[in-house]
């Protein structure tokens, strides 16, 4: 009998622990099919990790982790170049914690396509990493808990607000990067 996959926010690992798993996959080609740009607003623990995590296998041409799935002879395989963040991992201390964060994030995705990156500041860095990812094809932008450094300082505004206007000319870069996106998907 498969288990439960309780807690399992990653769909490799979901996988290769061989729990039980209700195939969804139908509702990703239908999403990638009628747009581009998504954003997902749902209930805590209601998946929305697990398909960014989901996203991030498919797009990355990962086909063998969706055998027996609809998906799996429903998808072009090609691998894409895939930027994913989670901005749970990002410290939020201050709006300059938030912006090393970032760059650090940023930076591992270069490296993990053999990019380097050559700027301080994170919004152009942010941009000079999607138009390098684009000469590899059409750039997917997966972004898990978007607002979570914002969240993280409710309690103090003026932390909050500074955070905020951070964030705002980061995902602010996402418009001027159209041509070089692919999918893009927040929650």
């Amino acid at each position: 009998m498969k288990s439960l996959p309780v807690g399992i926010q990653d769909f490799k690992d979901l996988v290769s622990r061989n729990c039980l798993y209700v195939d969804k996959t139908r509702f990703l080609v239908e999403l990638v099919e009628r747009g581009k740009v998504f954003f997902l607003s749902r209930p805590r623990r209601f998946g929305k990790s697990l398909t960014v995590s989901k996203l991030f296998y498919l797009f990355s041409g990962q086909r063998e982790l969706f055998e027996g799935t609809f998906i799996h002879d429903h998808w072009d395989w090609k691998p894409h170049p895939v930027v994913r963040l989670s901005m749970n991992l990002i410290n939020s201390e201050s709006a300059e914690s938030v912006k090393k964060g970032l760059m650090f994030h940023l930076n591992l995705v270069a490296s993990s396509y053999g990019l380097t990156i050559d700027n301080t500041d994170v919004s152009t860095a942010f941009f000079h990493l999607l138009y390098q990812l684009s000469s590899r094809g059409g750039v997917t932008v997966l972004v898990d808990e978007y607002e979570s450094p914002i969240l993280d300082n409710l309690r103090e505004p003026e932390k909050a607000e500074s955070i905020r206007r951070v964030l705002r000319t980061f995902y602010g870069t996402l418009k001027d990067a159209d041509p070089y996106l692919r999918f893009l998907f927040l929650t």
